[in-house]
């Protein structure tokens, strides 16, 4: 079975979830004896461009992004159409994640009858604040025109299911992703203080001295919320938040919330990409704070039930779902604030939720498991 790969920024992964899946899907559907391609986006350095990962070839487009946010998304759009028409012909399936432009999808059937396009897509993209009102109106049609056209669409949570066309479920099915158990890690306050030698802040900090909080700092991951709840609850411990900010008004606000009383607790260092400082820091929190909300199987809460660290969850069924009860959850700041005193003033209820947490993602959220279902409904689409 050829299969190909459209919608990712590329391998080695760099990014974020779609990265981390297609590293996965390559290294364990190649060994099972078929042929990937992965559509990359071309790096700024011609140095990174391989032509072969794990056993997968890799294709670029023909230009490297723009910087600009606007730009980049017109970018993104001729890329994803790119590759529908140049691999099309490559493939048996093309396995299309969060693309955009899907409305060429009928085309592409129609000129490549024997082709079947198998469609994924990233949640409730419509309803994400961080888009404008048009991104909003184009990620609908998108999608919309995905469910349409395709021959199968996969959810990575049963809950989204819910939240699309009912007509369309006959053929939407739904696989769980995974997640890798990492090693454990010794605290080390050296690499804190290497990585940031003139923040006081970050080399304050001590094993379970802190919350934790991974995830872009964005209006629907709830980052306000978050903030304001840690100040309403009674804790003497510190906020950490790592991520970057998209949009400048919404950090505007979040530091006008750290200007509160009690806000010199709350850290913002940005973003960190040192994957084992980050691991580090998360496995040493005292509890993993995941404010998402817009949709699907979040892979920083997936990682977070790795590291055994007792989570506080925004309540929505996606989270619920994932959780599945090994865990608390908040709709509001001062919910937040309660929830937060409760796991402070019961350190057991913590421990317990990180390890029933660990024992459900090790059960069910395990990559090997995931691109074996993957490969079983690819290949009845192709009758074999």
């Amino acid at each position: 079975m050829r299969i190909s790969l459209v919608g990712t920024r590329g391998l080695p992964p760099n990014y974020g979830g779609y990265e981390t899946f297609a590293d996965h899907f390559v290294k364990n559907m190649v060994p099972l004896g078929h042929e990937v391609i992965v559509a990359c986006e071309r790096p700024m350095d011609r140095e990174s461009m391989v032509e072969e990962y794990h056993g997968a070839k890799l294709v670029y487009f023909p230009t490297k992004p723009p910087k600009s946010y606007g730009l980049r998304k017109i970018y993104e759009g001729i890329n994803d159409l790119y590759f529908y028409f140049r691999l099309a012909w490559s493939c048996d399936v093309m396995y299309i994640l969060a693309g955009l432009g899907t409305q060429t999808l009928l085309l592409l059937r129609l000129i490549r009858p024997g082709l079947k396009i198998v469609t994924n897509n990233d949640g409730l993209e419509w309803k994400r604040s961080k888009y404008s009102w048009l991104e909003r109106v184009l990620w609908k049609s998108f999608i919309r025109n995905s469910l349409r056209y395709s021959h199968l669409v996969v959810h990575d949570n049963p809950k989204l299911v819910e939240y699309f066309p009912k007509h369309r479920k006959s053929k939407s099915i739904s696989i769980d992703y995974g997640v890798e158990v990492p090693p454990e890690y010794e605290w080390s306050a050296k690499s804190i203080a290497d990585e940031f030698p003139e923040n006081e802040q970050m080399k304050s900090l001590e094993p379970g001295n802190y919350h934790i909080v991974v995830a872009r700092l964005q209006h629907d991951n709830n980052t306000h919320v978050i903030l304001d709840g840690f100040l309403e609850s009674d804790s003497d411990r510190f906020l950490l938040v790592i991520g970057g900010v998209w949009d400048s008004g919404y950090e505007s606000h979040l530091e006008e919330i750290r200007s509160k009383p009690g806000g010199d607790r709350i850290i913002m260092p940005g973003g960190i990409y040192d994957l084992d400082l980050l691991n580090m820091l998360r496995r040493h929190a005292y509890s993993y704070i995941h404010g998402h909300s817009a949709g699907g199987t979040n892979p920083t809460l997936l990682e977070a039930m790795a590291m055994k660290r007792g989570v506080i969850a925004h309540d929505n069924p996606f989270n619920r779902h994932v959780l599945d009860g090994k865990g608390l959850f908040f709709n509001s700041e001062k919910e937040l604030g309660i929830r937060i005193n409760s796991f402070e003033s019961n350190p057991d209820l913590v421990e317990d939720f990180g390890d029933s947490g660990l024992a459900r993602v090790m059960e069910k959220y395990v990559w090997s498991d995931s691109i074996a279902k993957h490969e079983k409904v690819f290949l009845k689409l192709l009758g074999k």
